[in-house]
């Protein structure tokens, strides 16, 4: 930080800023990236520094940037999608003995969109702010349920517990297994606007 500089926040190195990191809370599906505004305008008297205001619906922050010196990372990228629940296994019984499917993943987040308003001062320095709002992936799907032991004592006297025991140590028809969830839809990506004034 260069201590001659009077501004609240001198950006002199990389920095990275994330619109999303007061979001607490963790849902089934991803949480989407807040739209965010920025402005960058000059400083009278100091054209080697610009004022950075980025705003949301929620809150307003304020950096001062040298661009020769040092870049900005803008995040506001959607979050990824939680993994779905295991299908519940199968009883081992006589019938019913199949497991349920798992659930699908749940979906990722959207970027938010980003609008970018700069003076045409700005433009040979636009590779130093960085942008990023990508969408958030999609859950994997959960894993299927074990299946029950399908139980038959049809069979001539002896096999029934032979076969129970077959099919404990050898997976076959017999075992049900549920299939795995589908994995959830990854989030799309936000849109970012330039607009010079």
């Amino acid at each position: 930080m260069n201590k001659n500089y009077t501004f609240p926040i001198i950006l002199d190195k990389s920095y990275s800023h994330n619109a999303n990191k007061t979001k607490s809370s963790r849902s089934f599906n991803g949480n989407h990236g807040a739209h965010l505004t920025i402005i960058i305008s000059e400083i009278p008297y100091r054209k080697d520094i610009f004022k950075i205001i980025i705003s949301s619906t929620t809150k307003i922050d304020t950096f001062y940037l040298n661009p020769n010196l040092g870049n900005l990372t803008i995040e506001s990228s959607g979050s990824n999608g939680s993994m779905g629940k295991r299908g519940v296994n199968g009883r081992d019984e006589f019938e019913n003995s199949k497991a349920t499917r798992g659930e699908n993943g749940g979906i990722g987040g959207d970027g938010g969109n980003i609008n970018i308003h700069l003076p045409e001062s700005f433009s040979k320095f636009i590779q130093t702010v960085k942008l990023k709002n990508d969408g958030g992936k999609g859950g994997q799907g959960g894993y299927g349920g074990r299946g029950g032991i399908f139980l038959d004592d049809s069979e001539p006297k002896g096999s029934f517990w032979l076969n129970m025991l077959t099919s404990i140590v050898v997976e076959t028809p017999g075992m049900n297994d549920g299939s795995s969830g589908k994995p959830g839809r990854n989030g799309r990506n936000g849109e970012i606007n330039f607009i010079y004034y």
